[in-house]
């Protein structure tokens, strides 16, 4: 698992709002089983997010103008016990439970788990699925044929979803087997700060 990276960033779009998007990039491999870099930017760059999570496991701290902010980024196993298993280590005293209860997270990435799986809702005790703010949910697997819903995006209680999306063009089909999950964050800002 990574360190945490602190970074310092400005939002394009105000001290208020931030877009974040979480993808499963397969190793920037596309369906055709070759290497894709350039479809992958060509996937993210319209989307025009602020914030990129692409997965494996990492914590990043950024430093905004309203405060402290937590992210997140999993990519979760394909056996049921070690996704448990890894969803336990990371709401744990030394992830997830660690933080302030005062201090915004952002948790998102690729929990080859849907919203009845026992990841899912132990995550969901502490955090808000964005989906569920902007609904219908939408499915994100596979990017030919999209009927899971595997990849999700989490908000503490200092956020509320202005949008959510998941772009299903032709361009994010080629460029992995998963479809990006881009959601418009509001800070709100009558959450106390830690």
């Amino acid at each position: 698992m990574a360190e945490s990276d602190k970074t310092t960033h400005q939002s394009r779009q105000g001290d208020d709002r931030l877009r974040v998007v979480t993808y499963n990039i397969h190793s920037c491999v596309n369906r055709r089983g070759q290497a894709s870099p350039d479809t992958i930017l060509a996937a993210i760059e319209p989307l025009r997010p602020d914030v990129v999570a692409l997965q494996e496991v990492m914590h990043m701290t950024l430093e905004l103008p309203a405060g402290r902010l937590h992210i997140f980024n999993t990519h979760m196993s394909l056996f049921a016990l070690e996704r448990r298993l890894q969803m336990r280590h990371l709401t744990g005293n030394q992830w997830l439970g660690s933080l302030d209860a005062h201090e915004p997270v952002v948790f998102c990435g690729d929990l080859n788990a849907g919203p009845r799986s026992a990841v899912y809702r132990r995550l969901a005790r502490r955090l808000t699925d964005v989906q569920s703010l902007c609904p219908p949910p939408k499915a994100t697997y596979s990017s030919r044929r999209p009927v899971f819903r595997i990849d999700h995006l989490f908000v503490s209680d200092h956020f509320k979803a202005a949008a959510v999306r998941v772009p299903r063009n032709e361009t994010v089909r080629r460029a992995s087997d998963h479809l990006p999950l881009c959601a418009e964050l509001l800070f709100d800002s009558r959450q106390p700060q830690g």
